[in-house]
């Protein structure tokens, strides 16, 4: 649900499952099925493919799949949306992006974004 500049068809991708997510938990409630969807995000995750800096901001595999594994089902309590990020920071960050102005999101991810795509041209 994040609109981020040159990763666009990423973001799309991200926002579908989130939505899909929640139509889904909601028409399975509907029809009184005892099923819980869930779509757990995450921010960056350093793995074989995608080698990071671990930090507070970049978690580990391992750690990200105990962390989901962690929080499966305990999702969309006290009717809440069935979607967030099982680790803690990452949860934080999108609740920080959430009740931000959209123009300010936006340009904080122009000026970050651009800033990486300009870092990898100078490689």
């Amino acid at each position: 649900e994040l609109a981020m500049p040159y990763i666009a068809v990423y973001s799309a991708t991200k926002a579908y499952m989130s939505t899909f997510s929640k139509a889904l938990d909601t028409e399975m409630r509907a029809e009184g099925a005892d099923v819980k969807v869930e779509c757990m995000l995450f921010g960056d995750i350093d793995t074989p493919v995608h080698r990071m800096k671990q930090s507070l901001m970049v978690v580990g595999a391992d750690h990200a799949a105990k962390c989901l594994l962690d929080r499966a089902g305990s999702f969309s309590v006290w009717g809440s949306e069935p979607v967030g990020s099982p680790y803690w920071f990452h949860e934080f960050l999108w609740w920080a992006c959430k009740v931000q102005p959209w123009w300010m999101l936006r340009a904080g991810f122009i000026k970050s974004l651009t800033e990486i795509k300009n870092k990898g041209k100078q490689h």
